[in-house]
């Protein structure tokens, strides 16, 4: 922190302020009392130097104490709290698990714990109070809006939703809250939803010492949801202090309104639904998940077409149906260029309708970088960013496009703060894997995607990816021993390209029997479907056909209309599996021409 902000934050200036008004009205008193107490000639000259040496000492006592509820405490010094923005071009300094986190200390405690971000703040579940049990989607939905406007706000950090979601109901304290996902500020409420009324409680409490810096009770009519949620968010962002840009400013006060009761509830429905997910493109969920998101879309906008918010995430469900849905063979260049369109259509009718939404951006990032246009994404990424400074999503995206581009630094340093904003979230801890991974840092790759393991126990994916640093790093029977496990946690409904690369990782280890099992069990499962050519690499690699997996490999690179799978292109490119066949001259020649360009 400056010198100027340490000032600013042990409050000198306004001390200074309030003591040169205090000794004025003084100088004024003595003045006007000086002939009727006859007062010696000398007093007012000792009066004006004792209030002159008092100035100093003053400013001394302001700049180590604090006055505060629980008393006179002394200032904590800044170097005890952990800046929010992590400079892109930092020195790489590894990232803590939330298991690795020091505990708060107890309330009344003269300091914050080292790893507490400063401006920082968890929002916690809303309670769900309202009479109706199927109306729980209103508090979810209420609560996923207010994280989104606190994630407009750079001066503050905002733990994401994902991280926040397992303190629901839960009998720790803000303390011990705080301490697991290093903020120095936790907000906790309820909402109550019966007919037109909402009821919303919110207090923001000090880790520390556990008081209320502010609360609040709103009980209005439902058309003041936004209004409610708008102001949350800027009641928190002043008791922090945090310092509003005007860009960020107006992107708060642009409330994503509706009038329409109807459109109302199949929004929220709509982000409740976005939370079962650990990502903003609802990737882990079924399809069936995101057509019921759209479906909800749809019906709201029939109430009200002029709705911004509904149009950015129709994008985003599209930006994510073109790389994680099914696609029958015969319909893929016919859809995935209807989903390229619907993107663009629905991102720009969002936009014209409120420019400062940053989801839109994120969403059309998503779709330039899936369709291989890394100018057009990393022009829309910055526009998120610059909108969602907080949003652990964007980050984490763009630290793909970075890892895309080769450029490391950037793409690490942006995948370490998505963590520290998402400490609870299991896929940017992956995405950070990968990117280390690609960069040459095996040993700390492996260390990551553990803690991936730890976090998404049932997912088959952290044991299978933790498979390449492991090769890597010569720990072969390791590596079969998570592929195993991998294969049995798969579901059947999986993407083709995570079956074929467990066929793949099988033949790399020398376990070509299995590796045609999976392979014949994917092509009786998967009957028409599209499957991106440069998936078949992986497949004739398997089985030890050199010749054909060559021949997709040409495919893949003369037929970019057929790309669905960027990342496998990536991972092919990078050569992710060490494999030595991708090392011979031909694979090589034709690997290079897979590089992400803009």
């Amino acid at each position: 922190m400056s010198f100027l902000g340490e000032i600013k934050r042990r409050k000198v200036f306004q001390v200074a302020v309030v003591y040169a008004v205090v000794a004025w009205v003084l100088v004024q008193i003595i003045d006007v009392v000086n002939d009727p107490l006859s007062l010696p000639p000398w007093f007012d000259t000792v009066a004006i130097l004792l209030l002159l040496l008092g100035f100093p000492l003053a400013m001394i006592l302001t700049w180590a104490f604090d006055i505060t509820p629980a008393g006179v405490v002394r200032t904590p010094a800044s170097d005890l709290v952990t800046e929010p923005d992590v400079p892109v071009n930092a020195p790489h300094q590894p990232i803590q698990s939330p298991e690795q986190v020091s505990p708060s200390p107890p309330a009344g405690s003269e300091e914050l714990p080292h790893r507490m971000l400063r401006n920082s703040v968890a929002v916690l579940p809303l309670e769900n109070l309202s009479p109706n049990p199927d109306d729980a989607y209103f508090a979810a939905g209420i609560h996923e809006e207010i994280l989104n406007y606190l994630t407009k706000i750079k001066d503050l950090s905002v733990i994401a939703r994902t991280s926040v979601k397992k303190y629901a109901n839960t009998d720790k304290t803000i303390a011990e809250i705080a301490g697991e996902l290093g903020v120095g500020t936790v907000m906790e409420g309820s909402v109550r939803y019966a007919g037109e009324r909402v009821r919303v409680t919110a207090q923001l409490i000090d880790a520390v010492t556990e008081d209320h810096l502010w609360s609040e009770i709103y009980e209005r009519g439902l058309a003041d949801v936004f209004a409610i949620q708008a102001d949350i968010a800027a009641k928190i962002a002043e008791a922090l202090e945090a310092e509003l840009s005007v860009v960020e400013k107006a992107s708060i006060e642009a409330l994503p309104s509706t009038s329409s009761s109807e459109a109302h509830a199949l929004y929220l429905r709509s982000q409740a639904l976005f939370g079962q997910d650990d990502t903003a493109l609802a990737v882990t969920v079924p399809p069936s998940i995101r057509a019921s998101i759209k479906s909800n879309l749809d019906q709201a906008i029939e109430f009200d077409p002029e709705f911004a918010t509904l149009y950015a995430l129709k994008a985003l469900i599209s930006a994510a149906s073109r790389i994680y849905d099914p696609i029958k063979d015969k319909d893929w260049l016919k859809q995935s260029a209807e989903l390229d369109e619907s993107v663009r259509v629905n991102a720009d009718k969002a936009l014209t309708l409120n420019a400062n939404l940053g989801l839109p951006h994120l969403a059309m990032a998503l779709n330039h970088q899936f369709n291989w246009r890394g100018a057009q994404a990393r022009g829309a990424y910055e526009r998120a960013l610059e909108l969602r400074p907080n949003d652990s999503n964007v980050l984490g995206w763009y630290a793909t496009l970075k890892w895309f581009t080769e450029e490391f630094d950037d793409a690490i340093h942006l995948a370490e703060k998505a963590v520290a904003l998402d400490p609870g979230n299991a896929y940017t801890y992956a995405f950070l894997a990968l990117i280390l991974h690609a960069a040459g840092d095996y040993r700390a790759s492996a260390d990551t995607f553990e803690k991936f393991s730890t976090l998404h126990p049932g997912s088959s994916l952290p044991y299978l990816l933790r498979g390449r640093p492991d090769l890597a790093l010569g720990n072969e029977a390791h590596a079969l021993e998570g592929l195993r496990l991998a294969d049995q946690l798969i579901p059947d409904e999986a993407a083709p390209a995570i079956h074929i690369e467990i066929a793949y990782a099988y033949g790399r280890l020398g376990q070509r029997e299995d590796a045609k099992k999976v392979i014949n069990k994917v092509e009786a499962m998967i009957g028409d479907r599209f499957v991106d050519p440069i998936v078949q690499v992986w497949a004739n690699l398997a089985i030890g056909d050199h010749g054909q997996a060559l021949q997709w490999l040409k495919q893949s690179v003369e037929k970019p209309e057929y790309r669905q799978e960027v990342f496998v292109r990536t991972f092919i490119k990078e050569n992710a599996w060490s494999d030595p066949v991708l090392d011979q001259p031909e694979f090589v020649a034709l690997r290079d021409r897979l590089r992400f360009r803009e």
